[in-house]
């Protein structure tokens, strides 16, 4: 029997994996420990948040930052959009 055997039903799709969405507070507090050069790793390990999303929040906060204090707000949540309730 073929692999590529056009008899044979399709494969199921595999469900998307939903998107895990950070409190504010969790966020800015991991981006604090990386500001002030504690382990970040850490902690991000012990609440299981992958390094490569707070990496980005890292990338985020410095792009959007000026040279004395961090620009926390750019991790706050964005306004979905739509159209305005009744």
């Amino acid at each position: 029997m073929s692999l590529l055997s056009s008899d044979s039903e399709p494969e199921p799709e595999m469900p998307r994996k939903k998107l895990k969405q950070w409190s504010f507070d969790i966020k800015k507090r991991i981006v604090s420990l990386w500001d002030e050069g504690e382990d970040w790793k850490a902690a991000a390990d012990a609440i299981q948040i992958s390094r490569s999303t707070c990496k980005g929040w890292f990338k985020q906060v410095s792009n959007a930052s000026g040279d004395d204090e961090l620009n926390l707000e750019v991790l706050k949540p964005k306004k979905k959009g739509g159209s305005p309730g009744k």
